[in-house]
């Protein structure tokens, strides 16, 4: 089915309040056959998806125009009429160069992601199933119950392993190879991405265990799913696996932030990663990924023809902020402690409220 613009925006609207719903509540607002229609539309070339929730690349907005005429007319320079000024129209002509640049560097871009684009909407669908066995939105504790969750999050860790085999391939390249056929900046981008579905599909496995086996350590399939989560977590930035203590200093770089869409297996990795470097770092992440979607603006992008960056809404990077305090306590109870503590009820100790932070 051909979505337009505006019914794209309502399904993805209805997609994002299901799994905030979900995660927050435990019951789903879109029956079955709802959600698989949701998550069935194609996002346009203004958009990208991270984690459940789109991103704006640019403010532009699908027509139901022919984008071939769209692209011609663009490439016609309006001449300069006698009251017009030379320098004036040589920069309102640069200006449409750049963006007729842009947009086709987007189409490229969205082309070759597509296909990790819809993997990742199927891994994510598991985030909600597994959540609904949390022992906040169902009853547990009792023998049924326990092997009820048991053998589904058994069911959920076997499909998770089948679709990872399912993955597109073009995830395992390397950004050097992928400029081999696109340019530099589309290029770093769809690598950003790829590991933004890596690391939110092997989150799932941790998820999973502080769900169903919340007072045992770590089973081999959630110790490759932390070691997992942290490269890929890494490699989204284009940084190495191995960590120096000096880098929390660093962090408020924005070229070292973290993507938008890694908030939630940023913290979940945070809850599960027994070093402690790693647990600073998540933090630190979280931290200044609030900061930078709330102070640092692209005031330059519309000078430049590279792809821009993504930034969380101003509510997202207040629940960054937030998640980031949230984390750094939760850390630092389970050390004394030496055993999970349940993000939920410290949330509500600590802000006296839950808040969203997929």
């Amino acid at each position: 089915m051909n979505w337009n613009s505006a019914s794209k925006c309502l399904l993805q609207w209805l997609n994002s309040l299901d799994a905030k719903a979900s995660h927050l509540g435990g019951r789903q607002l879109l029956s079955p056959k709802s959600l698989e229609i949701s998550l069935q539309h194609r996002f346009g070339t203004h958009q990208v998806e991270g984690n459940g929730e789109g991103t704006d690349f640019t403010s532009e907005q699908e027509s139901d125009e022919d984008p071939t005429e769209r692209d011609v007319s663009m490439q016609t320079p309006r001449k300069p009429n006698n009251s017009e000024n030379r320098e004036e129209h040589l920069v309102e002509s640069r200006a449409r160069e750049l963006t007729l640049t842009k947009n086709i560097k987007l189409k490229i871009f969205n082309t070759v992601l597509q296909p990790a684009l819809e993997w990742h909407l199927v891994s994510q669908s598991y985030s909600r199933r597994i959540g609904l066995h949390d022992r906040h939105h169902r009853t547990r504790n009792t023998v049924d119950d326990e092997f009820e969750v048991t053998t589904a999050c058994r069911g959920f860790e076997k499909d998770l392993q089948n679709l990872w085999n399912r993955r597109p391939r073009i995830m395992d390249i390397s950004a050097h190879g992928l400029e081999a056929i696109v340019c530099k900046d589309i290029a770093l981008k769809l690598v950003e991405l790829f590991n933004v579905y890596a690391a939110s599909f092997w989150v799932h496995f941790i998820y999973i265990h502080r769900v169903a086996w919340w007072n045992l350590p770590h089973s081999d399939i959630a110790k490759k799913a932390v070691n997992e989560t942290w490269r890929a977590l890494r490699r989204s930035r284009g940084l190495p696996d191995a960590y120096t203590d000096d880098e929390n200093a660093e962090v408020s770089d924005p070229s070292s932030v973290i993507h938008p869409g890694l908030m939630w297996p940023l913290f979940l990795f945070g809850c599960e990663t027994p070093h402690k470097f790693c647990q600073d770092w998540a933090v630190a992440q979280l931290n200044a990924l609030g900061e930078a979607s709330s102070n640092t603006e692209d005031i330059d992008s519309d000078s430049r023809d590279e792809l821009p960056s993504f930034r969380l809404a101003q509510k997202g990077a207040q629940n960054s902020m937030r998640a980031s305090l949230l984390l750094k306590e939760l850390v630092q109870r389970q050390t004394r402690l030496g055993a999970r503590v349940d993000g939920k009820y410290l949330s509500l100790e600590l802000f006296g409220c839950h808040f969203s932070i997929i």
